[in-house]
């Protein structure tokens, strides 16, 4: 009797010891549909982008951050030079220019901050096959390695960007300003071509064009300052 006894509570003691064994082993589990609830902030959460960088639309952009990359085929860099008293315009472009690497940046200030680009001066195109070899010859070909005009930008902060501009072997900072609006970048900029030592080059250039530079006054006139803009569109390299 007492032998049936004790195995009977051990057996007993015994099971309840399984259970709370068993129990402790298992984790509550919360209900489907409020873990769907707590995991969408999380996606959303993913991180604005940083000020003045190309934002992607729809779900893409909670999925994955883009990195942003420049297309050379959609790229001009175009200028406007000066002349006569009247500062009359002429417009021109580079044709040939290349971006040294491959930058990219989670933003267009961290793609563009550290870019370096060379660009072909005897690719000038003005439109007019005569213009363009007088400014080939007299203009270009007075400036030392006048074939490479080199550049290293910093961009610091969205909207103002500062070039160290290498021409006739002398590297000025030039300021540009740019902006960015439907993946389009804009950028602009002036030089003086004095501050290069290139006063010889536009004498040069004058003479030959003396009296398509001949204003209303009588008088032949380049004016030294160039304006440059460059138009790019960026990419997501990363896609």
């Amino acid at each position: 009797m007492n032998r049936r006894f004790y195995s009977l509570c051990r057996v007993t003691l015994l099971g309840h010891a399984l259970v709370v064994v068993g129990g402790g082993c298992q984790q509550p589990q919360p209900p489907k549909e409020t873990a769907k609830k707590e995991a969408q902030p999380q996606a959303e959460a993913a991180g604005p982008s940083k000020a003045g960088s190309p934002k992607a639309e729809g779900p893409k952009a909670a999925e994955k951050s883009c990195i942003w990359g420049i297309d050379l085929d959609q790229t001009e860099l175009s200028w406007t030079a000066f002349k006569t008293n009247d500062k009359v315009p002429v417009g021109g472009k580079l044709k040939r220019f290349k971006v040294l690497g491959t930058p990219q940046g989670a933003s267009a200030s961290d793609l563009l901050d550290g870019l370096e680009f060379e660009v072909d001066g005897a690719s000038v195109d003005t439109a007019l096959p005569e213009r363009d070899v007088k400014i080939s010859t007299h203009f270009f070909g007075n400036v030392l390695d006048h074939v490479k005009i080199a550049g290293k930008i910093a961009a610091k902060e969205p909207g103002h960007a500062n070039v160290a501009l290498t021409l006739n072997r002398k590297t000025k900072d030039v300021p540009f300003a740019w902006t960015l609006a439907d993946k389009q970048l804009t950028a602009k900029g002036e030089i003086d071509v004095l501050d290069f030592d290139l006063g010889g080059a536009v004498e040069a250039l004058n003479a030959a064009c003396k009296e398509l530079h001949t204003g209303e006054d009588g008088k032949s006139k380049l004016w030294s300052t160039v304006e440059i803009a460059v138009s790019s569109t960026l990419v997501c390299a990363n896609e």
